[in-house]
């Protein structure tokens, strides 16, 4: 029978060999065979969902059976052109192209995904996704710290955004974002009623205020709140000391000597 279907298919008159010989080569498992037949169909059909359906079927034939990877490309980008906003045919690509270190590529295709998505989480794992990217791979810091910041306006607690930012802003010396993010840590460990650390790091952040960004209000402020939490704490005591000192408070200095 496939001998038969085989001589019909060479005279190309009719479509019915095609859909006998792709429905064999499917129960045989010969994927091979089955790649060829369902390009010869790409000739048959010319109708949108069809031909995206094709291509679909070709891309994940070449990808996920024949293994070869270029040309699962080819067939999901078709596939994407006919329906930009089908989820396996972009997972599939983004995939593809992340292994492939497409990376503009894989880069387009998050974005693309983020603006048609509404799960936040989804999205968080995109952004995340490419911030790390940006950095490792393609060493972009300045767009690296932007997807950083955009996860941040969707979960302000998120601990890699923080952690990520606290170090590019150090090594950018970028004390003004630097002392922003210190702040949104330390509103996370409140939150969480984590005050184990919450000390060191309201005195590492006052002594950015005072020393790079010479803003004494915001220190004060900070330092109060360290000193509210361990009112014995020296070092506190001695900064609340020079914030008042060098901003003339002589009134709220004499209370912290006493």
């Amino acid at each position: 029978a496939v001998s038969a279907y085989q001589a019909a298919l060479k005279l190309g008159l009719e479509m019915q060999p095609v859909l006998a010989l792709e429905e064999i080569y499917t129960k045989e498992k010969r994927w091979s065979e089955l790649a060829k037949i369902k390009e010869t169909k790409l000739n048959w059909v010319n109708i949108g969902p069809q031909l995206k359906n094709l291509h679909l079927e070709l891309g994940q034939l070449y990808h996920h059976r024949l293994y070869d990877e270029r040309k699962a490309i080819l067939h999901y980008e078709r596939a994407l052109e006919l329906d930009p906003q089908h989820p396996v045919v972009l997972h599939n690509l983004q995939s593809l192209y992340k292994e492939w270190g497409y990376f503009d590529q894989y880069l387009n295709l998050c974005e693309k995904e983020i603006g048609l998505s509404d799960d936040n989480a989804r999205k968080l794992v995109l952004l995340q996704d490419m911030a790390e990217i940006l950095e490792q791979r393609l060493f972009c810091m300045p767009k690296a710290i932007q997807m950083w910041e955009r996860i941040l306006q969707i979960d302000a607690s998120h601990p890699q955004a923080i952690e990520a930012l606290l170090r590019l802003y150090i090594q950018n010396r970028d004390f003004v974002r630097l002392a922003r993010i210190q702040q949104l840590q330390i509103a996370t460990l409140e939150r969480k009623q984590q005050t184990g650390s919450l000390v060191s790091l309201c005195l590492n952040l006052a002594k950015i205020y005072i020393q790079e960004l010479q803003d004494h209000t915001e220190a004060e402020t900070i330092l109060n709140k360290a000193w509210n939490l361990e009112p014995q704490n020296t070092e506190v005591i001695q900064l609340l000391e020079h914030v008042y000192a060098i901003s003339y408070d002589f009134e709220k200095l004499q209370k912290i000597l006493l």
